[in-house]
């Protein structure tokens, strides 16, 4: 094989290296996008990491409790158990700078809590005093310093402040300037949340973000010589119901399953993305092996046996994507920043701002896109291959053999209808499998059917494109028109090829936009539903969430005093680590909110569950039903600051605001359980024929400044929700951009070799007085009936995507029934666009086409 590659297939290369060129470059943007993608969840799921591990120091074990956190004499109960070296306290906090501060409004800060007088170590925090460095800071001073703030030197650098200087931040009471007390050292918990970390001690953080006597989190490291596992048998016995004790590494789990939705949707886009290039892959080889009929038929009557001709096809596909992938990989690493910041933003407008660190290329990410390039192209390479391996040698050394034929063990319509259908049809039983890890696999499969069914009927789309529209096309465009449907018949497997890449760019359009289209309307729908209020106020951010600086309940009393403020319903978000997931935990007043709201009930009723919230009853969401089974009737055992405490399920409602489960309750009921009164919004409702407007005006200039509050309209609420999920999407739609573009090379390539096969044919045509513009005309009109045989098959099986897609990511990894919506609007648009790109795709070998000398046309061989 060797021998053979080296002396034969270098040398082909070497002759056609403008579609080699095409081939690598499809190979190189699907493995790209592989290694961007990989880069995209190693970065985000190392930004959680690491922030866990540089808060959690050196500790060996973290005791957590449920949202209102631990009752900090906890902290003394844990130094005491045996085995103990060290017990340190946390409070964590994502602020914010408000954002009329000029320059630096919106600057979001990880704020800690450190217990400084009790000489807390464990999170290796060194500060010094930049401003006089002929002293040493002193710690003394600074506890003694209710304002005093200690901020890393990555973030005193980005936010232009000294030690000495103020520097305000939103708290739940209102707005506070920090004195800069001193700088810490780039090391330990001052790398956390990309190093944009500040200090405050304990008691001070306790006392300004109304947690008094409440801590996050305890870090607990081991005596020498103590086990791990032994010493949390002892802290889990002596810290009693409501204290959770394991790694630190153990903690990260949930939060970052929270991750798992978006990074299926990632790694569904890079699986179709490297698909486009197999297509591409095959379309050389087999092109490849129709060209050399000749050429296999002499090394055959050499004596070549068939297994070294199967073998050197292969071979050649393995270098094309050895070449590729490496190209790729190297393109993948250039992408892989741009793309994790995007994925960055977008996950922080969803989940929460994450540590921002750099952009991590693992070793793993560049192997599996090396090895996927190189294995991808030869899989796609040995159906041709075979086909070369079986051409007797006789039959291929006779000159008289139409040039591109490739009927030769051709199968009737029927038979590829059937095989298609029956392609098609395996994702039904894999979409009844379950995911293995979490990960959809047999979903991942079942694309992959739906895909390679489409695939199978190409040929049929070309046949039927080529007897109407290739007729039309010959009535109203003469010659040309002729020309363009007789070039869809001379090689009708490949250009059946050709029609199954852009069958694929433009079912991956269609995909994109039925479930983006889907999602947007079922999210909408829930929120004009389940977030009826008339004006939103939020601190700190533009949407509400579990990472925003909440605020004090008493601001909802004064906003219902306004002029024209008929009810605030005032909301609390919590996370809850539950059953292994990020759970949301939802705070509001019953009486309020369902006087206004009318959320969808899968499981009772408002009338009924109503009054057994007040009653300390809970709701949960649609995902939580169908993955645990809860419906109304069941139990729900919550860790509350009290301890372990079940509650009663009053029902199951839609619900598009967390994939990872929402329990709704009585505000009262949680502040009770959870020891936490605080408020994340305040959902306004004015009374009727009252201007929405004008009462967030009001707000606005009574409260505005001095908790840096938001307050939006319901419509521009719902315009926020519309960009955060633009901005989500983002990344899937620069896949789908990579795809298309795949698959147009795909086009270039296949006009390109029926240009070079059909080199003599066009020089005679040239010399019988056919006009440059007339060959131009005709390679360009078969580009556009080969792009319109793709549409014809990308619409339905888009859309077919489109369904499987809702349910891998909606129903099976997220648990959410979400209705397929067609993208009507979408199918026109692309198929024109489809059209007019494969049409564009096809003017380069069109030019080509009509530069061809005569002389040296006729004389081809």
């Amino acid at each position: 094989m060797w021998t053979l590659l080296r002396l034969v297939s270098l040398r082909r290369f070497a002759a056609t290296w403008l579609r080699v060129l095409l081939t690598v470059v499809g190979i190189a943007g699907g493995v790209a996008v592989v290694v961007a993608v990989g880069a995209v969840n190693e970065s985000l799921l190392e930004g959680f990491r690491g922030t866990l591990k540089s808060v959690g120091g050196d500790a060996d074990l973290a005791v957590t409790g449920g949202p209102g956190g631990l009752d900090e004499a906890l902290v003394a109960r844990a130094q005491g158990v045996p085995g103990v070296r060290r017990a340190s306290a946390t409070l964590s906090l994502v602020v914010r700078v408000p954002r009329d501060v000029p320059r630096i409004g919106g600057h979001d800060v990880l704020l800690l809590g450190v217990d400084l007088a009790a000489g807390d170590d464990a999170r290796d925090l060194d500060a010094f005093d930049a401003g006089k460095l002929d002293r040493a800071f002193d710690p003394i001073s600074f506890l003694n310093d209710p304002d005093g703030l200690l901020v890393s030197e990555k973030l005193a650098a980005a936010l232009g402040v000294a030690p000495g200087e103020r520097l305000p931040l939103a708290t739940p009471s209102g707005v506070v300037s920090f004195r800069v007390g001193g700088l810490l050292h780039p090391k330990g918990a001052a790398l956390a949340f990309g190093g944009d970390v500040a200090v405050l001690d304990l008691f001070n953080a306790q006392r300004l973000f109304r947690r008094e006597g409440r801590v996050e989190r305890i870090d607990v490291s081991a005596a020498p010589g103590v086990t791990v596992d032994a010493l949390k048998a002892r802290l889990a016995a002596a810290l009693g119901p409501g204290a959770a004790v394991d790694r630190p590494a153990r903690k990260g789990d949930s939060t970052e399953r929270m991750l798992r939705s978006f990074q299926v949707g990632l790694g569904m886009g890079s699986v179709v993305a490297l698909l486009v290039g197999m297509f591409l892959v095959y379309n050389t080889v087999a092109f490849s092996v129709v060209q050399r009929r000749r050429e296999i038929g002499t090394l055959r009557a050499l004596g070549v046996e068939q297994r070294a001709i199967r073998l050197m096809f292969a071979g050649e596909a393995a270098v094309l994507g050895a070449v590729g992938s490496v190209l790729g990989v190297g393109l993948g690493a250039l992408l892989a920043r741009a793309a994790v910041r995007m994925s960055t933003a977008a996950v922080g407008e969803i989940y929460g701002r994450i540590s921002s660190g750099e952009t991590i290329v693992t070793w793993r990410s560049l192997v599996a896109g090396l090895t996927l390039g190189v294995v991808a192209a030869t899989v796609a390479a040995l159906r041709p291959a075979a086909e070369a391996a079986r051409v007797p040698p006789i039959e291929a050394l006779r000159r008289d053999r139409v040039a591109g034929s490739d009927a030769a063990g051709d199968v009737g319509d029927l038979a590829r209808l059937v095989r298609g259908a029956l392609i098609g049809s395996l994702a039904i039983p894999l979409l009844a499998l379950p995911s293995i890890g979490g990960a959809p696999v047999f979903g991942y499969a079942a694309l992959l059917a739906v895909t390679l069914g489409g695939a199978s009927l190409a040929r049929l789309a070309v046949k039927l494109v080529r007897l109407t529209l290739g007729r039309l096309a010959a009535r109203v465009f003469g010659p040309a028109g002729r020309l363009a449907a007789d070039g869809l018949a001379r090689a009708p497997a490949r250009s059946a090829v050709a029609a199954a890449a852009v069958m694929i760019g433009l079912a991956l359009a269609v995909c994109t936009g039925g479930w983006t289209n889907s999602f947007e309307v079922a999210m909408m729908g829930w929120v004009s539903r389940a977030v009826p209020a008339d004006v939103f106020v939020i601190p700190s951010a533009q949407l509400a969430g579990a990472t925003n600086t909440a605020i004090d309940p008493a601001v909802g009393d004064a906003l219902a005093a306004l002029p024209g403020v008929a009810a605030v319903d005032k909301i609390r978000l919590a996370y809850h680590d539950w059953n292994g997931l990020r759970t949301l935990l939802l705070s509001l007043g019953p009486d309020v909110y369902f006087k206004y709201a009318h959320p969808t009930f899968l499981s009772g009723t408002a009338e009924v569950a109503v009054p057994e919230v007040k009653r300390g009853a809970v709701l949960v969401s649609e995902n939580m039903m169908r993955r645990f089974g809860l419906e109304r009737g069941g139990k729900l055992t919550l860790d509350t600051a009290h301890g372990p405490k079940t509650y009663d399920v009053a029902g199951v409602i839609v619900d598009y605001s967390t994939d990872q489960g929402l329990v709704a309750m009585d505000h009262e009921n949680y502040a009770k359980d959870f020891d936490d009164v605080l408020v994340d919004s305040f959902d306004v409702y004015v009374k009727p024929g009252v201007d929405a407007a004008g009462v967030r005006g009001e707000i606005l200039r009574r409260f505005g400044a001095k908790y840096d509050l938001y307050a939006l309209l319901n419509a521009e609420l719902r315009a926020h929700v519309v960009k955060t999920l633009d901005a989500f999407f983002a990344m899937t739609y620069a896949l789908l951009l990579v795809a298309l573009a795949v698959a147009l090379l795909g086009i270039a390539s296949t006009l390109l070799a029926q240009v070079v096969e059909r080199t003599r044919e066009l020089g005679i045509l040239r010399a019988l007085g056919a006009s440059r513009r007339q060959i131009v005309g005709a390679v360009a009109l078969e580009a556009g009936l080969l792009g319109s045989a793709g549409a014809l098959l990308g619409l339905p099986v888009g859309v077919l995507l489109a369904a499987v897609f809702v349910r891998i990511l909606g129903l099976k990894a997220v648990g959410w029934s979400i209705p397929l919506v067609v993208p009507w609007g979408l199918l026109a648009v692309g198929t024109l666009a489809a059209i007019a790109s494969a049409v564009a795709a096809g003017l380069p070998p069109a030019r080509r086409a009509a530069a061809l000398d005569v002389v040296d046309a006729i004389s081809y061989e």
